[in-house]
C-alpha cells in the first residue's frame, strides 16, 4: 500500500462514530514562565528521594494550584522528560519529578518495582502539603513511570485525584515479563544494561511462575476494581503494536466493569511502545504518536483530563465516548462506547487438513466455517541449538521486530520490510516454512477484526513442556501477484501454563490436550479478495535482522508439537468481527 493510501472500512461499519479530522482542543489560554529547583523528599522508612520541582511563575495574588507528580525509576531520563513537564508547568501545574529509590541522587536500592506503591503514596502526600499545591494531585508518565502510577493508585493516597498511565503494564508478570508463561525475551534481558533498573531482569527471570513474589509487583483485576470503586479517574493509552497492549486494554475493561463510568478513558493508536500523551519524538520514528491522535492531540487530551478532574473544568472530556481506537486499513480514528466492543460477533473458523495452496509451510492447511469432516494433524518442531543460525528462521512476530529500533529508518530497513503509520511491516510468507498454517478462503467483502482473537488447539507435545507462538496474518498480494502474509496480531503460550500459573504441570508425551492461545488485541480490516491465516511455531526469532525484541524468549529444550483437527478434535480460530460477517468464496460451492 502506498504511503497515505487508505483502504476500505469493514463491511457494515460506515455508521459508527468515525472521527473525521484533528481540531483544536478546548483548553484554557495559559502560557507561563517556569522555574526549577531541587528538593529532598523523605519517605516513611527514612530514605531520602531527590525531586525536581518545576513551578509556573504566577501573578502575585494567585492561589496555590493543583500539582502533578511524576515518579521516575530510570537514571538519566530527566533530559527527555523536562520539555513536556515544562510545558505542563507553563500551563499552570506545578510539577514534582521524583526519582525513585536507587536512581541517583536518590538514596536506597532499586530492584523490581521496590516499594513503588509506598513511595508513590508518600510523594503524592508530600506534594499535596507544599505551598505551591492546593492539595489536589494528579500523576502522569509512560511505561515504567506508569507502572509506578498504578502501584501508587493501589495504595490510594488521599490527595491523589487523577492518574494518566501512558502505555504502562499493570499485571507485570503476565503481560510484561512472562507472556503466556514463556521466558523473558532479549528486550527484557537488556534491562540489565539500563541505568536504574539493572536488577530487574535477574529478579524477574528467577521467578518464572506467578505467586507471592509477583503479587505486590502486579496490579490485578481486584486492584482495578478497588481503584474504580474509589472514584479515581484514569486516562490510559496503548498501541496495537505495543507489547503492553493487552495489559492496557484489560485495565480499562476491569475499571469500567467495576463502575468507573466516565472516570475511565482508553486511547489505542497505530504505534508500538511509546508515550502517546507526550509531545516529543516517538522512540525511533520521526513523529510523536500523540500528534497523530484525533480529534485532539494526545498531549492536549492529557491536559483536558487534568483540567476536568483537578480543576473541575467543564470541558466535556468526560462526556465523550470513553474509547478511541485507530482502525488499521482505513487508517481512521473512531469513538466507541466500551471495550471490548459490545456488538462484536465471535466467528469460528475450524482447522482442516485440506490444502489451501497459498502457504509454503509444513502443512498448508485450511480454515473453514464448519468443522472438518476428516481427521488430520500437523506437526512443528523447535530446537534451540538450530535457532541460533540464520538457516533455521522461526517466526518473527511484528512486535518483537518493531520494538527496540531507535535507529531504524525507512531507508535502512531489511529487505521485505516497510514502515506505514509508524508500524514496521514485513512479508511473513518467507518465515513460514517451519511453521504450521491454516488459511481461509478468499473474503468476498472487507472484514473488521476488532478485539481479542483466540486460537483453540487440540495438541500433543513431545516432552513435559513446549511453547506455542502464534500469529494472525492478512494474506494479500505482492507486486508480482504472489501471496504475501502481513501480521495482524500475535499470541503466546507455554503449554504447562495453560493448566497453572503458579507452577509447572507435567504433560505426558503424546497426551492430547486442549490449549487456548489468547491473542493480543487489534483493530484491523482485512480487505476483500484477501485471506486470513493462523500460524503456529515454537519460537519468535529472526537471526537475519539482528535486533533485540520485546516478548518471549527461546525454550531451553527441543520439542515437537502435533496439532489435531477433525470430528474428534475441533481445533479452531476465533475472530471478533465488527459489522457484517464476511462471506467466504469457496470453489465448488
Amino acid at each position: 500500500m502506498a504511503e497515505g493510501q487508505h483502504l476500505a472500512r469493514g463491511a457494515g461499519t460506515d455508521d459508527r462514530l468515525w472521527i473525521a479530522e484533528q481540531r483544536d482542543a478546548p483548553l484554557r489560554p495559559v502560557s507561563l514562565e517556569t522555574t526549577e529547583r531541587e528538593e529532598r523528599i523523605v519517605v516513611r522508612d527514612g530514605t531520602a528521594l531527590s525531586a525536581l520541582i518545576i513551578e509556573p511563575v504566577l501573578p502575585g495574588d494567585s492561589p496555590p494550584q493543583p500539582c502533578v507528580v511524576v515518579t521516575n525509576g530510570y537514571s538519566g531520563l530527566d533530559f527527555w522528560l523536562r520539555p513536556d513537564l515544562r510545558a505542563l508547568a507553563g500551563y499552570g501545574y506545578p510539577v514534582v519529578l521524583a526519582r525513585l529509590r536507587g536512581v541517583p541522587p536518590s538514596e536506597g536500592q532499586g530492584g523490581l518495582y521496590e516499594r513503588y506503591g509506598e513511595d508513590g503514596y508518600d510523594i503524592v502526600e508530600w506534594a499535596a502539603a507544599q505551598p505551591f499545591c492546593n492539595g489536589r494531585v494528579g500523576m502522569i508518565g509512560a511505561s515504567l513511570l506508569g507502572i509506578s502510577q498504578w502501584m501508587a493508585a493501589r495504595e490510594r493516597p488521599p490527595h491523589l485525584e487523577a492518574v494518566v498511565p501512558d502505555d504502562a503494564p499493570a499485571d507485570t508478570y503476565r503481560y510484561l515479563w512472562h507472556l503466556g508463561g514463556m521466558t523473558p525475551g532479549p528486550g527484557r534481558r537488556q534491562r540489565a544494561e539500563v541505568p536504574g533498573v539493572e536488577s530487574e531482569y535477574g529478579l524477574a527471570a528467577s521467578h518464572p511462575w506467578s505467586g507471592d513474589f509477583w503479587r505486590p509487583r502486579s496490579i490485578l483485576r481486584e486492584d482495578f476494581e478497588a481503584i474504580a470503586r474509589s472514584g479515581l479517574p484514569v486516562l490510559t493509552s496503548t498501541g496495537w503494536d505495543s507489547y503492553l497492549v493487552d495489559s492496557g486494554t484489560r485495565a480499562f475493561t476491569y475499571l469500567r466493569g467495576a463502575g468507573a463510568g466516565s472516570r475511565a478513558r482508553l486511547i489505542v493508536g497505530p504505534w508500538r511502545h511509546a508515550a502517546a500523551f507526550g509531545r516529543g519524538q516517538g522512540l525511533g520514528y520521526e513523529t510523536a504518536p500523540g500528534d497523530t491522535v484525533r480529534p485532539y492531540k494526545g498531549f492536549d487530551v492529557q491536559l483536558l483530563w487534568l483540567d476536568r478532574w483537578l480543576r473541575g473544568a467543564p470541558n466535556g472530556i468526560d462526556a465523550e465516548p470513553p474509547v478511541q481506537i485507530f482502525v488499521q486499513g482505513p487508517d481512521q480514528w473512531r469513538y466507541e462506547q466500551d471495550w471490548p466492543l459490545p456488538d462484536e460477533q465471535r466467528i469460528r473458523l475450524y482447522l482442516s487438513a485440506v490444502t489451501s495452496g497459498t502457504a509454503d509451510s509444513r502443512n498448508d492447511g485450511t480454515l473453514s466455517p464448519a468443522p472438518a469432516a476428516e481427521p488430520g494433524d500437523a506437526t512443528y518442531s523447535f530446537d534451540p541449538a538450530r535457532s541460533r543460525n540464520a538457516a533455521a528462521v522461526t517466526v518473527p512476530t511484528l512486535i518483537l521486530v518493531a520494538d527496540g529500533l531507535p535507529s531504524l529508518k525507512p531507508d535502512s530497513l531489511p529487505a521485505g520490510c516497510r514502515i506505514e503509520h509508524g508500524r514496521l511491516l514485513m512479508d511473513k510468507s518467507g518465515y513460514e516454512a517451519e511453521a504450521v498454517t491454516w488459511t481461509s478462503p478468499v473474503l468476498m467483502q472487507p472484514a473488521e477484526i476488532t478485539g481479542y482473537p483466540r486460537l483453540v488447539l487440540w495438541a500433543s507435545v513431545s516432552r513435559p513442556d513446549a511453547d506455542f507462538v502464534a500469529e494472525l496474518t492478512d494474506i494479500g498480494f505482492g507486486d508480482d501477484g504472489s501471496w504475501t502474509s502481513t501480521q495482524i496480531t500475535r499470541g503466546y503460550l507455554r503449554a504447562s501454563a495453560q493448566f497453572s500459573r503458579t507452577g509447572p504441570t507435567a504433560i505426558a508425551p503424546a497426551e492430547v490436550r486442549r490449549y487456548e492461545i489468547e491473542f493480543q488485541p487489534t483493530s484491523y480490516v482485512v480487505q476483500a479478495r484477501h485471506r486470513i491465516r493462523f500460524t503456529v511455531q515454537g519460537a519468535a526469532l529472526d537471526p537475519a535482522i539482528g535486533v533485540s525484541w520485546q516478548g518471549p524468549g527461546l525454550a531451553e529444550h527441543p520439542f515437537t508439537v502435533t496439532v489435531y483437527a477433525g470430528p474428534e478434535h475441533d481445533s479452531y480460530g476465533e475472530l471478533p468481527v465488527i459489522g457484517s460477517v464476511p462471506r467466504l468464496w469457496q470453489p465448488g460451492r
